[in-house]
Order: structure tokens, then sequence, then C-alpha cells
């Protein structure tokens, strides 16, 4: 189960990258200490009833961002969020997966950064 969890929430770019392998590590080892429970609530996640039909809705500045590796949550979903939120920015991150904040912690940083001063 761990190493699909691995495969699934990160990028290969995060997978192969030696200098992360610690970190790499830690996060593996922190997956496998999962209670098996779990599977109950990621089931529930991935099942959920979308709500597609309220993005028209959203009035506020939005900062959609995916990882351009992320296979949890394809592109093509923010792409499509985008599309449907006025006043929404996209931001696809290169070389990250469904946790992109670990992935490209300095790149999600610098957009987010980036978007709050767009805002003031």
């Amino acid at each position: 189960m761990t190493r699909r969890v691995m495969q699934i929430m990160f990028g290969q770019a995060f997978l192969h990258d030696h200098s992360r392998a610690r970190l790499r590590d830690r996060l593996r080892s922190e997956v496998s200490s999962l209670d098996k429970s779990i599977v109950k609530s990621v089931d529930g996640v991935i099942h959920r009833k979308g709500v597609e039909n309220e993005l028209k809705n959203i009035a506020c500045p939005t900062l959609i961002m995916v990882g351009d590796e992320n296979i949890a949550t394809l592109p093509e979903k923010s792409e499509y969020m985008y599309q449907h939120i006025s006043n929404s920015k996209l931001i696809r991150i290169a070389n990250a997966g469904h946790t992109s904040s670990l992935g490209n912690p300095e790149a999600v940083n610098k957009f987010i950064d980036q978007f709050l001063k767009d805002l003031i």
C-alpha cells in the first residue's frame, strides 16, 4: 500500500530526486504507519459527490494550483475549475505531483506570494 500511495501523492521528479531521499524516507515511514482505517476516509474522498455545478458561484479571487505530474487529480480538472470560476488564476507547478507543496515548495510559495501581492 505504501508504494502505491507514494506513487499517487508525489510526482516522479520528487520520487527520483536523490537530494530529497531523506524527506522521501520520512514520508514513506509516515504513510506506512497510518492506521488501515484511513482507507474508509480515502474512499469517501474518492467517491464523494462533485461540486462542479457550484463553481460558477465562487466570486472571490481564486488561485488554482496543480502539479504537472499529478495523477490523483489530473491537471485537466484544474483547467475545468479555471474555466468555470470567474476571477481565477491557474498555475501548473512544474515537477510536482498531488502534494506540490512538497514536490516543488519554492514554486508553490512563489505563486502564492505573487497571488496575494496582486490582491493588494
